[in-house]
């Protein structure tokens, strides 16, 4: 499969918007450890995440133990369909990447492995995903042209 033009370009500048924002994450977190904040008191990520992904109210939740997470050894399934090229980098609950990749326009791809999911999503607005067959909602995630959300 021959790449299209300029597909080089537009993967290094997601990785470098990457990068970025690894590097922004890291310095507002010093400032938070500075400031004397605890780490889940800016967990935008994950509730981004939760509210996009879970349906039923927490009152409902409590009440059907049907509902409860997946067992922690049951594999999860991420579908992405591409309409436009997008990057996308997976990393397991272990924190092991999964896949990281550019894939093309008109392609999907099915990832296997440990939730919770960390998504990094490039051209984000140009793929919809999918998990255990439940979509995700990746738009409030969105910043730029990159999505970084964490899936249940």
């Amino acid at each position: 499969m021959e790449a299209q033009p300029g597909s080089w370009e537009r993967g290094r500048k997601l990785i470098e918007e990457l990068h970025q924002s690894r590097a922004r994450s890291k310095d507002e977190k010093d400032q938070d450890d500075a400031d004397g904040k605890d780490e889940d008191d800016d967990s935008t990520e994950v509730s981004n995440a939760q509210s996009s992904t879970t349906a039923a109210a927490p009152v409902a939740d409590a009440a059907a133990p049907a509902a409860a997470p997946l067992a922690p050894n049951v594999e999860s399934v991420l579908r992405f369909n591409f309409q436009e090229q997008s990057w996308v980098t997976v990393r397991d609950a272990n924190d092991k990447v999964l896949i990281s990749q550019l894939n093309d326009g008109g392609s999907n791809l099915e990832v296997k492995g440990q939730a919770p999911f960390k998504l990094i999503v490039g051209n984000a607005k140009a793929v919809s995903v999918s998990s255990n067959g439940k979509s995700v909602d990746l738009t409030s995630s969105i910043r730029g042209e990159v999505a970084r959300i964490t899936v249940q």
